[in-house]
């Protein structure tokens, strides 16, 4: 027995054939128009009729499978995001660990930095006092070491800046947005709710209908009675 499923319905190629022949010009010709309308619309019923009830068993499998299938997957998630919050604590306690060390040795490097500069501030005006009494060989000493003090001051400064926090290894930062205040939200970010306004057009039959931004219009459509 074959288990393929029947999903064709011919469709009779004169309706095709008809609509090409259509002119409606008088009240005979638009007869004949709404005639033609209600076989259409007879052969609409017919695909209908022939697809509902696939699509329906379709729709009811496909609940069934999705439910089923999120029922087996939700204690695997469960699993899953419970191993990852714990992975994730460690990277964010291992991360501040290494933060706060990268800060003390930042601060270490900075007062290194500071002391040095006090040291070569010291040295310079040393070299200045003892060259003014003539001392040249304890200046040129002094003018040495306060050269030697602003180089390591300006290395140490250098080596503080290059410090910078990690971050948690292995954690992926995703940033998403959450509505706080409504009122609030530039109007680019925000959508018409279609379905309710045009709703409001056919309860108040757009004649009464006032809504700041929004113009309601007719839209005719031809009804032909089965």
């Amino acid at each position: 027995m074959s288990t393929e499923l029947q999903t064709e319905i011919q469709i009779p190629p004169t309706l095709a054939e008809r609509a090409r022949d259509l002119i409606v010009c008088d009240d005979e010709t638009r007869a004949a128009a709404e005639d033609y309308v209600r076989d259409v619309k007879a052969m609409v019923k017919q695909v209908e009729e022939f697809f509902n009830p696939l699509v329906d068993n379709a729709n009811k499998a496909h609940k069934a499978l999705t439910t089923k299938r999120a029922e087996t997957l939700k204690p695997l998630k469960d699993l899953e995001a419970a191993a990852k919050g714990k992975i994730l604590a460690y990277a964010h306690a291992k991360a501040a660990i290494e933060q706060a060390a990268a800060q003390a040795e930042r601060e270490r490097l900075k007062a290194i930095a500071d002391t040095e500069e006090r040291k070569r501030r010291a040295l310079a005006a040393e070299a200045e006092e003892a060259a003014r009494f003539g001392a040249v060989e304890v200046a040129a000493e002094a003018q040495e070491a306060a050269q030697a003090a602003e180089l390591a001051a300006f290395q140490a400064q250098k080596a503080a800046e290059k410090i910078v926090p990690g971050k948690p290894s292995g954690v992926r930062r995703v940033w998403k947005a959450r509505v706080v205040d409504i009122d609030s939200v530039p109007r680019k970010y925000l959508i018409a709710d279609m379905e309710t306004l045009n709703w409001e057009a056919k309860r108040a039959g757009c004649a009464t209908c006032d809504i700041p931004g929004v113009r309601f219009y007719p839209e005719d459509t031809v009804a032909v009675r089965g």
